[in-house]
């Protein structure tokens, strides 16, 4: 098991700067509820009873019992404008009577989508704002999300069905793999065991093992597009150079900067000038003759609601960076050493002291800076930044192509169905 999880994990490592920290909703985790292991292709119904059999990653996967068979799923093109009908009058269902099991709310290239997946999947957010929201807001927030989520799992159908085509056996092995490590993962979450792994899933409103078939699925279509796109990902010595110096000032440059504490005694609150004056001047006194700490006293006697919280403390800023109102203030900071505390300083509505904490001197990371122990070279991290940009790019191009190329049809039935049960949803929620 040990030399199985080492092959994998070197796998794994020679991909995961792509795959982690890619932006764009192509890259987002989908939320599938079934799927298939290898070129098996089982088409699921909720109806089902469910046996479970180990497949060599360890994950279970549906095995189903023989059904009647289904009807043939009533359709229409999934351009077709929701409000509208195709040659057949609306479906009529008598209130508390909603048949979702079964009803089949798209097909992707002859694969189902069923309605009870869409709902449940949707059913947290449902459940939420079903408290937050009146009727009608509701209504339209459940249709929005349910086609949400119908477009999702079309999305992620595509993906999946082009990963079983693509991918070859060696990849599929690291996907068993890679799932079986997100496994034994959640059961060393949960203490080592499979039964809390499973009841700590259940108290989320989930099910352990259709997370492995969800994280299974996600693991094939990452792992295709690794496959598909790595070899079109170039990165020149020019491109970061290009890169290093549009980004110099923001990204390689550290400004010289100061972290320093702050108490304001203000005018208004202490009635009069001369009343904030003394009153500044007497905590002056305490804090450079030791009385009282100035830590505490920025907490205590602070004027500022905000730096009480904070002790004073405005954490690391850069030489300029306070606003223009405190030029004064910036100013008798930078005379200071580490330590030492400003004279009191009238800054017209209050006054002022300040403790400098600490100073960062300013520099310039160059362009052919060395990797050290504590971080990578600049144009290591370049690179890095450069080749998950065109990986991301590179992944809505195929994502929209495969999307594109699918046979996608939508029951505007069905859609209406899963709203028509979401609204009996908030109906209960609000009784209550």
């Amino acid at each position: 098991m040990q030399t199985n999880f080492s092959r994998v994990s070197m796998s794994v490592a020679a991909i995961c700067f792509l795959l982690n920290g890619c932006g764009g909703s192509s890259s987002q985790p989908l939320k599938p509820q079934s799927f298939y292991p290898g070129e098996r292709r089982i088409q699921e119904d909720p109806r089902e009873e469910i046996n479970r059999t180990q497949n060599p990653s360890g994950v279970t996967f549906p095995a189903p019992k023989p059904l009647e068979p289904l009807p043939p799923p009533k359709v229409v093109p999934a351009s077709q404008p929701a409000t509208q009908s195709v040659n057949k009058p609306p479906y009529q269902f008598p209130a508390g009577q909603f048949q979702l099991i079964g009803s089949v709310v798209a097909e992707v290239n002859g694969t189902p989508i069923y309605a009870n997946k869409v709902l449940g999947l949707i059913s947290k957010p449902l459940m939420q704002k079903a408290r937050e929201l009146d009727s009608d807001k509701y209504r339209l927030f459940a249709m929005g999300l349910i086609q949400n989520q119908i477009q999702e799992l079309i999305n992620d159908e595509v993906l999946f069905a082009a990963a079983q085509r693509a991918l070859s056996e060696d990849d599929r092995k690291i996907v068993d793999g890679m799932t079986l490590q997100w496994r034994l993962q959640q059961i060393t979450q949960a203490g080592g065991s499979v039964q809390i792994a499973r009841s700590k899933a259940l108290a989320d409103g989930d099910d352990f093992d259709e997370l492995a078939r969800q994280q299974f699925r996600r693991n094939m279509i990452e792992i295709y597009r690794y496959r598909k796109l790595t070899p079109r990902i170039q990165v020149t010595i020019n491109d970061l150079r290009r890169y290093y110096d549009k980004h110099l000032e923001d990204e390689f440059t550290f400004h010289q900067a100061a972290r320093f504490r702050l108490l304001e005694v203000n005018v208004r609150k202490s009635g009069t000038r001369e009343a904030a004056l003394a009153k500044i001047t007497e905590l002056y006194r305490k804090a450079t003759t030791g009385v009282e700490d100035f830590v505490v006293m920025c907490g205590n006697q602070n004027d500022d609601a905000a730096l009480s919280k904070t002790k004073g403390d405005l954490g690391m800023r850069d030489k300029g960076s306070l606003p223009a109102a405190f030029e004064k203030v910036e100013a008798e900071i930078w005379k200071l050493q580490p330590g030492q505390i400003t004279s009191v300083i009238d800054n017209g509505g209050a006054f002022y002291l300040a403790r400098l904490e600490e100073v960062r001197a300013g520099k310039v990371r160059p362009f052919n800076e060395q990797p050290s122990a504590e971080r990578t070279s600049v144009q290591e991290e370049i690179k890095s930044k450069l080749q998950k940009e065109q990986f991301r790019d590179l992944s809505i191009d195929i994502d929209q192509r495969l999307r594109k190329e699918a046979i996608v049809r939508t029951d505007l039935d069905m859609m209406n169905l899963c709203l028509d049960m979401a609204m009996q949803r908030y109906s209960a929620v609000a009784r209550n």
